[in-house]
């Protein structure tokens, strides 16, 4: 298993070549990173177009792919917490009960605060035995052997390696080490499972020669979704904030912004990063080939989380849009699984250890193995098995606080938040992710269906969201819009100042615009709150008016009308 950090599955053209020309190059005409050798996994194998990470950041993330489990029942709800000794991952089951020899090599992520935090040859933990080259956490560029001992180094060290950036450069280093840990299990012909973590792609975007200034000619553009973002016509999700919420003079400031050197080099340098990566794939794979078992290994190639790379406005992860949530998945077993396998159903990843011990006819015995996932390997095996299309997968902030959580299925996507309305995305009709379909009668039955789904599964597994917060499970008839104010007024509803309410309301379009704000709408919402935990109608929340949420709901039952602005 490779496992990376934070990548963007439009950085590879496996994927590029499954979408349209303007969804595959988001930041200009054919500005793309060529990636033959994860392409080859894909032709060679099965890619999942619809694979998301259960909790779009690092530990959460990596706590759900090893142990089929939801975040919160692993202990490593975010980053910097350990994953509890106690639960069993998929490792634990291949190393105990189906005697492979276990290893994992690069950034681990679960143990804690630990930094670097170095494994041991044999500490067993989590079920991986060889963990030597194992370090916990940190985004070391170089690491070198000294005295028996691993050392990290970051990019200010990088003249210590003069003339050896090839040897110890991390990516390098430690495909370098992978290599030997797979001679040694087929010079002692024994079945072997191993994960290679890479921190690349993933910030401080620096990269070694010749990476570094291969793609210095190219010219990144902000993607389309970054300017309809700072444009505010329409607004994005409250859940996802930009690095200029409201910009006076949007144009001036995307044009800096693009142009910038910050931003360029960004884009420069990761897309770097990722040819490294594939450079390093196709390495290991003709490795694999020179000991004759590239044909009964199974290679899975995926990432904790992606990165939005400037989409919608913001760069890193940690919303639900697609290019945070969604993320590469590529499995290839030529023993077993047809070459250029397209996976339509969706999937998470609370399915990977499932699928995977399936996949490998692995069994639990002795381990007490537990998981909420799906096995999907009668799909990866099987030519006449169709996609299950009505296969709801769910995502979450893992956080304590958790901000969102979210339910997708065949190209629709519901997101429920502490601080907005409720979206629903309708990625075969807006693959761009900008348009609320929730009002849209056309879908009300697709919204119902994800609607009690995202309820049953939140209360089945006591998923924080519901935790000492009140939400939007409906939308309230009366609002202040997110978006930009008509073009006689400019600017948004929450610039009006108290004295100016009167003179702005009289504009063309603002009266009905900012409806709370012009105090143009009292009318009670059909639909429900989420407060104490439970789902309630107007009729049922009278002595909750003091909430904020609740008086916006039922401003007419409150006698709250127009008070403030959603928030």
């Amino acid at each position: 298993m490779v496992l990376v950090d934070e990548h963007s599955f439009r950085t590879l053209g496996c994927y590029r070549e499954l979408l349209p020309y303007d969804q595959a190059y988001i930041w200009g005409d054919g500005i793309a990173v060529e990636t033959p050798n994860i392409d080859a996994l894909a032709h060679e194998g099965a890619l999942y177009k619809n694979f998301y990470t259960v909790a779009p950041l690092c530990t959460p993330s990596r706590a759900s792919f090893f142990t089929g489990l939801y975040p919160q029942d692993t202990g490593a709800t975010k980053n910097h917490e350990p994953l509890s000794e106690d639960i069993p991952t998929f490792a634990e089951v291949l190393r105990a009960d189906n005697g492979y020899y276990t290893g994992f090599l690069g950034k681990f992520h679960l143990n804690g605060d630990e930094k670097p935090g170095w494994g041991k040859r044999r500490d067993k933990r989590h079920g991986f035995i060889e963990t030597k080259f194992r370090y916990n956490r940190g985004h070391w560029k170089f690491f070198e052997r000294s005295n028996g001992k691993v050392i990290g180094y970051e990019w200010r060290d990088k003249d210590k390696f003069k003339g050896r950036h090839e040897q110890n450069y991390a990516t390098d280093f430690l495909f370098n080490r992978g290599l030997e840990f797979i001679n040694r299990q087929v010079r002692m012909d024994r079945p072997f499972a191993m994960v290679l973590s890479i921190a690349d792609p993933h910030a401080p975007n620096i990269v070694r020669l010749p990476y570094a200034n291969m793609y210095d000619d190219m010219h990144f553009q902000l993607p389309h979704t970054a300017k309809v973002a700072v444009r505010g016509n329409p607004s994005v999700p409250r859940w996802q904030y930009t690095d200029g919420d409201i910009v006076p003079e949007a144009e001036e400031y995307l044009e800096a912004y693009e142009n910038s050197e910050f931003f360029q080099n960004h884009l420069q340098n990761y897309f770097g990063m990722v040819k490294c990566l594939d450079d390093n794939i196709g390495k290991l794979m003709a490795h694999l080939k020179e000991k004759h078992i590239d044909e009964n290994t199974i290679v899975v190639f995926t990432s904790d989380h992606g990165d939005q790379l400037g989409e919608h406005g913001k760069l890193n992860k940690g919303k639900p849009y697609e290019a945070s949530a969604g993320i590469p998945f590529i499995v290839r077993y030529p023993q077993k699984i047809k070459p250029g396998k397209v996976i339509d159903t969706t999937y998470s990843s609370v399915d990977f250890a499932k699928t995977i011990l399936s996949l490998m006819n692995a069994r639990s015995k002795k381990t007490n193995f537990d998981s909420y996932g799906i096995d999907g390997s009668r799909e990866l095996l099987e030519d006449d098995v169709p996609a299950k299309l009505n296969q709801i997968r769910f995502l979450y902030d893992a956080g304590k606080k958790a901000r969102w959580a979210a339910a997708v299925m065949d190209g629709f996507k519901l997101v429920i938040s502490r601080n907005d309305v409720p979206w629903l995305f309708n990625l075969k009709e807006d693959p761009h992710e900008i348009f609320n379909y929730y009002n849209d009668p056309k879908f009300s039955e697709i919204l119902v269906y994800l609607q009690d789904a995202l309820l049953a599964e939140i209360k089945e597994h006591k998923w924080p969201i519901f935790k000492n917060q009140s939400l939007y499970w409906d939308p309230p008839v009366c609002k202040d819009s997110n978006d930009v104010i008509p073009i006689a007024a400019k600017g948004y509803c929450s610039e009006i100042q108290e004295d100016q309410v009167e003179k702005h309301c009289q504009l063309p379009g603002v009266f009905d615009h900012c409806q709370i704000t012009c105090n143009s709408c009292c009318e009670d919402s059909i639909g429900k709150v989420v407060i104490d935990k439970e789902l309630k109608a107007c009729e049922d929340l009278e002595e909750h008016c003091s909430n904020a949420k609740v008086k916006k709901f039922c401003p007419k039952m409150c006698n709250s009308c127009c008070e403030d602005s959603i928030g």
